[in-house]
């Protein structure tokens, strides 16, 4: 199958991998993902052969033309241009031949605005073939579907429309899956939903959704219900890909504020703890928040775009995703911090409004920013959805601070 994943804001992005904040989570599962393809396409013929096009590396160590009977048992899609009759295909490989543990194969197609700022950031894993990079104008629909429709990866998405044969239970589902995450823009929504539409006309089937999957990345689930902030612009994003990706062909990831958003070094200027002394006042000192790191998302959206069948375990889903616990900077965060200098760090707590007007906002901007913040400050829900996604705890404030 192939992932997609958009990425906008890679300008904003700092290069460090464990601890990065908001516009480079979708690198992060970019890089994960691409590891991840790169690890189980076993390929004696060192990427000679092109999975999905009608040709397939045998255990030989030799590149082989797939029969159409093949190629549709073993799940590598309808290629183009190989005729059912066409009987040296027929010759050259027999099922025998083919290393069943490479049936399904991912190929992972990060969607990016500047093709440059991607290689510099991915050049070896597109070297090695475990990703590749295509560069697209997001803001304008019909030059992105073209964009989408003339990649020869994505060209093997399509069948023949004169093809009516069915597909069977062996093939599988889904075969093209979207991650769709942007930055917070005031073009946002349009940006997403042109992505998410261009991605559902590479598909000829009459469902609607046709063969895609989509995972979106929203924000805090208070936000989204309550429309609060940034909650405002994806809830109609969401509600449009109900739509768009029906029936049940979505899951949306609503993760809570991400623990690398306090960080001085990555954070922004607004939420970053001031380490520069041996203490600081902040707005959320004693507010208990479950706040995720991103490490997290990233494992949660890796699981999801990687499932054998996203629609049985995933589809139509909401995931609700939080930390282990909830904490205050005061706590955890205070004395993770204090645990690695030589002396104690302390945090103690100022009003939301004398923190907006501290790190240097207008003070209209206290009006505007407040109930976005407000709502972070008092959401201590914790789930337990990163563990079911993933196998695994989520991080800890004192994982991301001392691991």
């Amino acid at each position: 199958y192939y992932i997609v994943i958009n990425i906008y804001g890679l300008s904003a992005i700092n290069l460090r991998y464990q601890s990065m904040p908001l516009p480079s989570l979708a690198l992060f599962i970019l890089a994960a993902i691409s590891a991840a393809a790169s690890a189980t396409n076993i390929d004696p013929c060192n990427n000679a052969c092109i999975r999905g096009d009608g040709t397939f590396c045998g255990i030989d160590g030799n590149c082989h033309a797939l029969s159409c009977a093949e190629v549709y048992q073993n799940q590598y899609g309808w290629p183009l241009n190989l005729a059912e009759s066409d009987t040296e295909t027929e010759k050259n490989l027999t099922c025998k031949d083919i290393d069943t543990t490479t049936t399904t194969t991912t190929t992972v197609i990060a969607l990016v605005r500047n093709a440059t700022k991607a290689r510099s950031m991915f050049g070896t894993e597109e070297a090695n073939g475990s990703l590749t990079i295509l560069e697209a104008d997001f803001s304008n629909l019909s030059s992105l579907e073209s964009t989408l429709s003339s990649s020869p990866l994505l060209q093997r998405l399509r069948r023949d429309p004169n093809d009516d044969t069915e597909r069977t239970a062996t093939t599988t589902p889904c075969r093209l899956r979207l991650f769709l995450a942007c930055g917070n823009t005031p073009d946002q929504v349009t940006l997403e939903l042109n992505v998410a539409r261009a991605i559902t006309t590479l598909s000829n089937s009459d469902d609607d959704g046709g063969e895609c999957f989509c995972v979106k990345l929203s924000t805090a689930q208070p936000l989204v219900e309550n429309s609060i902030g940034v909650g405002a612009i994806h809830r109609p994003i969401e509600e449009s890909l109900k739509v768009l990706y029906h029936p049940n062909r979505y899951a949306m990831l609503r993760p809570n504020i991400f623990t690398q958003m306090f960080d001085p070094s990555e954070g922004v200027p607004l939420l970053a703890v001031d380490l520069k002394s041996k203490e600081c006042t902040h707005m959320y000192a004693d507010s208990k928040i479950s706040m995720i790191d991103v490490d997290d998302v990233a494992a949660c959206a890796k699981s999801i775009l990687t499932s054998d069948d996203p629609i049985t375990d995933h589809g139509g889903n909401i995931y609700e995703l939080t930390g282990p616990e909830a904490v205050g900077l005061s706590g955890g965060f205070s004395n993770a911090i204090s645990s690695i200098q030589s002396s104690p760090f302390t945090i103690t707590s100022r009003s939301i409004e004398e923190h907006i007007i501290g790190t240097g906002l207008p003070p209209a901007a206290v009006g505007t920013i407040t109930p976005f913040l407000r709502t972070i400050g008092s959401y201590g829900t914790v789930t337990d959805t990163v563990q079911k996604l993933t196998g695994r705890p989520p991080k800890s404030i004192s994982d991301f601070v001392l691991l």
